[in-house]
């Protein structure tokens, strides 16, 4: 009895920090750095700054997800 509520625990607690460490994936409407960099021939310095003026403003919100490569990047998102 001891062994299969230890079990349980266990699994509890691995479920509890699955859920606590949750990363979404990647959105068809999220932005990376790199897409605006591109679009507008800047570097992706000059991208971060620019979007981080807008995320403090509240206008987008920092997210990080993990993408179709499996690799985990931060998008920004226009907040819902």
């Amino acid at each position: 009895m001891s062994i299969e509520i230890k079990e349980a625990e266990k699994q509890a607690l691995l479920q509890e920090l699955i859920d606590l460490t949750y990363i979404p994936t990647e959105q068809p409407g999220d932005i990376r750095l790199q897409d605006i960099a591109d679009k507008m021939k800047i570097n992706r310095s000059s991208a971060k700054a620019r979007f981080k003026k807008l995320v403090d403003s509240g206008e987008l919100i920092e997210q990080l997800v993990v993408c179709e490569d499996k690799r985990q990047r931060i998008v920004y998102r226009k907040p819902q």
